[in-house]
């Protein structure tokens, strides 16, 4: 090892950052679906452009949150809804922080 190697073991030589607080990169959906409708609404939701992507939060209850931009959140309403004939969608919701 060279000596300016061992010269950093032992030392935490990160810089620290702040970083914005993370609910003003991405606004949440909440939508509680079929479970058999999960996948149809990913492909679907994940097809258009990365407009938004889909984490399953409890697969028996088949909630799911969709994460996006702020301003995006027009955007992913409207696609929601246009969904609802094609996947039986039992309730939509956000949490405001």
């Amino acid at each position: 090892m060279k000596s300016s190697e061992t010269a950093h073991l032992g030392k935490d030589t990160r810089t620290t950052r702040s970083h914005p607080n993370p609910r003003c990169w991405s606004a949440h959906l909440y939508v509680e679906l079929p479970r058999t409708d999960i996948a149809l609404f990913k492909f679907i939701l994940e097809s258009c452009d990365n407009l938004a992507y889909l984490s399953v939060l409890d697969k028996y209850r088949a909630l799911v949150r969709i994460t996006f931009a702020e301003d995006m959140r027009e955007t992913v309403v409207s696609l929601v809804q246009s969904l609802e004939d094609t996947v039986a969608i039992r309730s939509c919701f956000s949490i405001s922080p």
